[in-house]
This record gives C-alpha cells, sequence and structure tokens, in this order.
C-alpha cells in the first residue's frame, strides 16, 4: 500500500522575514525529496474542517486575538520569535487541516502510513499563547479530535525536539486520557521539562538530556523508559497516538537539528552543540519507530515547520517497525 503524502502551498506564503529559522526551505526540501519517491506515495491538500475543532485545545480568546493578528501587508511579531504575515493564516489552519485528512485516511484504513509536510509548526504553542514560532498546537489538535471525534480511549504523545514542547504538556496536563512523552535538552528553551513535571496522573514523562548526550545513552535510556510507559499504558487498556516533534534536513531523512543530532548507524547525539551532519530515519523508505521495541501498526507522520511527527496506532508489540 502506497504512503499518503499530505501537503499544501500555503506554506510558503506564511513569511517570516529574512534570516528567520522558521522558514520556507524547511518544508520546500522536504517535498523535493519526497517527489523522488513518486511511485511509492500519493499526493493530498489538507481538508476543509470546523475551526470550532481546534477550540478543543486553544481557548476562544486566545484564538479571536489571533484571528485579528493577521496582517494584511508586512510582518507581525505574536512574540519575540513567533512572526506573521497574510498568508500566515491560511497556512496555519492548512497545516491542522493536514493532520485532521491524516488522521482520518489512518484511522479509516485507507492508507497505513500517512506523512503530512507542513509549516507553521505547533508544539510550543500553549492553550492560550503563540510561542517558538508555533501559532495552532497541531499535534495537540490532533489527540484531541481522536480522542473526542474517533472516540480512543487513550493517546500517547512522543516528543522528540532538542527543545521540550511546553505547549502540548500545558494543553494535557491535567488530562489523564493523554500522555506525553518528551526526551529534550534541559536546561535549554523553553526552560520547561523537568522530570518533577508529572502532570494530574503522572501523564506526563519528561526525560532530560544534557548536553552532548551519546545515541548509545540516548536509544539506551530514552528507549526503555518510554517502551515500559508505553507497556504500561496498554496494559491498562487504550489506543495510542505517538508523536514526535523533530527538525528535518531536507536531505531525505528525517534530522534532529537545532542542536540535536540522533545517527542510528552508531554516531553520537550532540545536544547544544548545533551538529546537523547526523541522520535519523529515512523517509518512506525505512519507516523506523525511533523507539527500538515498540511496533506501531498504523503510523500517521506529520513534519510540521521542520517539524512534527505524528504516529497513531492501536497496538504495540515488541518488534521494530520498517514498514
Amino acid at each position: 500500500m502506497k504512503t499518503s503524502v499530505i501537503t499544501s502551498l500555503t506554506y510558503q506564503n506564511h513569511n517570516t522575514g529574512p534570516g528567520h529559522p522558521e522558514r520556507v526551505d524547511r518544508v520546500k526540501v522536504v517535498n523535493e525529496e519526497l517527489k523522488k519517491l513518486d511511485k511509492k506515495i500519493t499526493w493530498f491538500e489538507p481538508k476543509s474542517f470546523d475551526q470550532a475543532i481546534i477550540e478543543q485545545v486553544h481557548n476562544k480568546e486566545y484564538l479571536n486575538k489571533i484571528s485579528t493578528s493577521f496582517p494584511k501587508s508586512g510582518i507581525q511579531f505574536l512574540d519575540g520569535d513567533t512572526i506573521v504575515s497574510p498568508g500566515s493564516k491560511e497556512a496555519a489552519l492548512d497545516a491542522v487541516g493536514s493532520i485532521l485528512l491524516g488522521i482520518d485516511q489512518v484511522v479509516n484504513m485507507e492508507f497505513k502510513n500517512t506523512f503530512c509536510s507542513v509549516r507553521p509548526p505547533g508544539h510550543h504553542a500553549e492553550s492560550d499563547k503563540a510561542m517558538g514560532f508555533c501559532i495552532y498546537n497541531n499535534v495537540a489538535v490532533g489527540a484531541a479530535y481522536l480522542l473526542n471525534h474517533y472516540h480512543y480511549k487513550k493517546i500517547a504523545i512522543i516528543d522528540y525536539d532538542v527543545h521540550h514542547g511546553n505547549g502540548t504538556q500545558e494543553i494535557f496536563y491535567n488530562n489523564p486520557n493523554v500522555l506525553y512523552i518528551s526526551t529534550h535538552q534541559y536546561p535549554f528553551y523553553p526552560g520547561t521539562g523537568s522530570e518533577k513535571e508529572k502532570g494530574i496522573s503522572d501523564n506526563i514523562l519528561n526525560i532530560p538530556l544534557d548536553s552532548g548526550t551519546t545515541s548509545d545513552i540516548y536509544f539506551r535510556s530514552s528507549g526503555s523508559i518510554t517502551y515500559d510507559a508505553l507497556i504500561t499504558a496498554d496494559t491498562n487498556g487504550g489506543n495510542f497516538v505517538i508523536a514526535t516533534d523533530t527538525n528535518n534536513s531536507g536531505s531525505g531523512t528525517l534530522n534532529l537539528r537545532g542542536g540535536l543530532d540522533v545517527e542510528t548507524n552508531g554516531g553520537d547525539i550532540t545536544l547544544g552543540g548545533g551538529n546537523t551532519s547526523g541522520t535519523s530515519y529515512a523517509i518512506g523508505e525505512n519507516d523506523e519507530s525511533w523507539n527500538e521495541g515498540v511496533r506501531i501498526d498504523d503510523k500517521l507522520n506529520l513534519v510540521s515547520g521542520g517539524g512534527d511527527i505524528l504516529i497513531q496506532g492501536k497496538t504495540s508489540t515488541r518488534s521494530v517497525s520498517t514498514d
């Protein structure tokens, strides 16, 4: 079965200004590489949706403020580094629409794998605040959609960006039906992500890592901890969305950048070192779960502005996913 790829040219109209790290190229290079796999994929554009869905994770006051913040010309700062332009509104909504369509396709078994290539990203956006290049928390909206529309019992989100996903954690901190797991450099931006932050019912699992953490330590520690957490949740009965936030290299692989590189061939992770030479997981051809030992049968990958990966599945077993 082919992989579905969901993207939209509207991401190109999300102008963040010259020299900004969250720029058009972050998605453009991914799409250029995906085109080389054209025989293995089918392309789709995002779905339209009732924007009330976003209210499941963002409060109305924030959404009203955002709706009037998109300028008619030029650019506008939502905070010190989150910038919007006239085309940002449509791009941000298309990012959400992509993940919703991807979820529909995987849940309804139209595709076993779905890859969403979108921007702006989402995991720093809190329920009432834009932050860290993020406007809407795309992954959080997707998780809420699975809970409320498809009535999944439990959702697990795995976030392995070099930065902690403060927004996703804040949104689900008091929701026992969502397990949020994050590996990230600590201390680092945005300052959250201590292992002491546990959620209302131990549904938050932060795995803070030191600068200079090696690949071996990374996979041994975070992999086993994450596997144990997922198996415990699965024993209690539940269906899962597993989401991960990372950055991309545009070289046909997903690359953990922003100072964090993970190599699957024995190389090192560099936290805080700015190294961007390592490789992570090949797109389409070698679609491995980052966590060896957990197989996710149905997957939805969301690469969002350099971005987000969402993996959604109903079962987990002791094997590595190579589908």
